[in-house]
């Protein structure tokens, strides 16, 4: 009767991890219903809503061994790119900034998100005075699928250069409707 007793509760113990796993799967899926919808706050106050963003796989920019999810959108002359490695942000990850990208030498890590305007904006989540998060809740190349949210402020590039606030959510492909 003890094999017996241990079976079944070993059965509702699956059964219910299984119910778990259902209500987490429910719960991303109506998140991503949420329109893509990124707010950039330059430092004078002016802000820039990107509504539509791109993105497609190919090999990073700075390491053409390694494929990443690149995306991209431009607005009122502001470009907002970035390159994601998918294999490093899997499982709904959370970036504290700045993010450690890598470099040539080292190969490319983790993600990065960049904006810039002419003719002197350049800022990015690499930046030593960038600060906020990136969640990444999912980013694919089969199919491309793009999901995460940033509230940040993110460093310039230039030595004497201004951030820009970023904050929103992206994704990709848009939901219907």
């Amino acid at each position: 009767m003890g094999i017996a007793r241990r079976a079944i509760s070993i059965v509702a113990l699956l059964v219910l991890a299984a119910g778990c796993g259902d209500d987490d799967a429910d719960e991303r899926d109506e998140l991503s219903d949420q329109p893509t919808r990124l707010v950039v706050t330059r430092a004078d106050g002016t802000e820039v809503v990107f509504d539509e963003v791109t993105a497609k796989c190919g090999p990073s920019e700075n390491d053409s061994g390694e494929v990443v999810v690149r995306i991209e959108g431009i607005t009122d002359g502001v470009h907002l790119s970035s390159e994601i490695v998918a294999a490093d942000v899997e499982g709904d990850r959370t970036f504290a900034l700045p993010i450690d990208f890598g470099d040539q030498e080292q190969g490319v890590r983790n993600l990065y998100l960049f904006v810039g305007a002419e003719p002197d904006l350049e800022t990015s989540t690499t930046q030593e005075e960038s600060t906020g998060t990136l969640e990444v809740v999912r980013a694919t190349c089969d199919p491309i699928e793009v999901e995460l949210t940033i509230d940040a402020t993110l460093g310039s590039e230039y030595f004497d250069g201004e951030p820009v606030d970023v904050e929103g959510r992206l994704v990709f492909p848009a939901p219907a409707g």
